[in-house]
């Protein structure tokens, strides 16, 4: 079967992006490299009940060296060989969050409750997927709302460009252009020199966008940029959006839980600022 076409037994015809690596998941089981896998359910220190999965030699023998087969796994679920990135995540922090192991959080749902859990083999820690989303929007907001974060990552003015002069000149020329075509309709100008004054109003016109274009960085934060209310502009924004902020502003880990019971426990979400005002 070709690399990325469809299953015996597709009748669609298209092409997968998915499909390509379908006839190499065999390769990526533990009992590949001679290693049998033990999951049991625990609960510690107040979480939810999460499953730890851990391998062991098994009985039988490897078809593949660990160090190859643990080479072959990291190539075949290496993120940059995806072509299609799939769904939009429906939950802010998942794939930004990472466990206190370093490896990314996804959600998953057991009894309709989303939760944050480890991607990494140990299943560290299960963390409620709205607690968590809560906890890092209200970071967000109260970070952008203070006084000394009011300049945030603002682009800096390009010296020498009055950014401002350049657009009242613009204007001013598409009044001039509009003067001229009255005249030349009143009989007051003819075409060649109606001509040659759009002729100049054209090049001038297109000399002011390159200039404008060179000196306008766009600003990472334009929606939050001189507003008074953070919150009320952060909950205005769909969901890719407040991603890519909070990508931009923040680093946030899953750490052990530090007291038990239920309840949602804030120490146990570390974030750490990526752009200081």
């Amino acid at each position: 079967m070709p690399p990325g076409r469809c299953s015996p037994g597709c009748r669609c015809g298209r092409w997968h992006a998915t499909s390509a690596t379908a006839g190499c998941r065999p390769l990526l089981k533990p009992a590949v490299a001679g290693l049998a896998v033990h999951t049991k359910t625990i609960r510690e220190n107040g979480d939810e009940p999460r499953t730890v999965t851990t391998l062991h030699p098994a009985s039988w023998p490897p078809i593949l060296d660990r160090a190859l087969w643990q080479a072959v796994t990291d190539k075949l679920t290496d993120p940059s060989r995806t072509t299609n990135p799939g769904v939009e995540p429906r939950w802010l922090c998942s794939g930004i969050a990472r466990c206190h192991c370093g490896e990314l959080v996804y959600v998953r749902s057991v009894n309709k409750r989303p939760s944050y859990v480890c991607r990494g083999p140990q299943a560290h820690l299960r963390r409620s997927a709205p607690h968590v989303d809560a906890y890092a929007g209200l970071w967000v907001c109260e970070y952008l709302s203070r006084d000394d974060n009011r300049d945030l990552l603002r682009p800096p003015a390009r010296p020498g460009v009055d950014a401002g002069a350049l657009r009242i000149e613009a204007i001013q020329l598409g009044e001039r252009k509009r003067a001229q075509m009255r005249m030349h309709a009143a009989g007051d100008l003819d075409d060649a020199d109606l001509a040659e004054g759009l002729k100049e109003i054209k090049r001038r016109l297109a000399g002011i966008t390159a200039m404008l274009a060179a000196s306008t960085t766009p600003d990472p934060l334009a929606e939050f940029r001189d507003q008074p209310d953070a919150e009320q502009v952060w909950d205005a924004l769909p969901l890719a959006r407040k991603r890519a902020v909070l990508r931009l502003l923040a680093a946030i880990t899953l750490l052990p839980a530090t007291r038990r019971g239920k309840g949602f426990d804030p120490e146990s979400v570390r974030v750490v600022p990526l752009a200081a005002g």
